[in-house]
């Protein structure tokens, strides 16, 4: 069976693509169970998958902040 290649990698929790560019920070609780492109389960109690629904990158990174309010 022939692998593909990782997309990226982690490190002292950064998630960085293989051209070693930033992509985002894992807090330390979820780092074990990061779920990956290649994925298809995760075994344990402990599971993080990203949405990528409203993502965004770049200089526009604060746009997908939402203030939690509180009634």
């Amino acid at each position: 069976m022939k692998h593909s290649p990782a997309l990226w990698n982690i490190e002292n929790g950064w998630v960085t693509l293989t051209s070693s560019k930033l992509l985002l920070w894992l807090h330390n609780q979820h780092r074990i169970g990061f779920w990956s492109p290649y994925n298809t389960v995760i075994i344990g109690q402990q599971q993080t998958q990203l949405s990528y629904e409203n993502f965004v990158y770049g200089t526009e990174w604060d746009t997908c902040y939402a203030p939690i309010v509180c009634i």
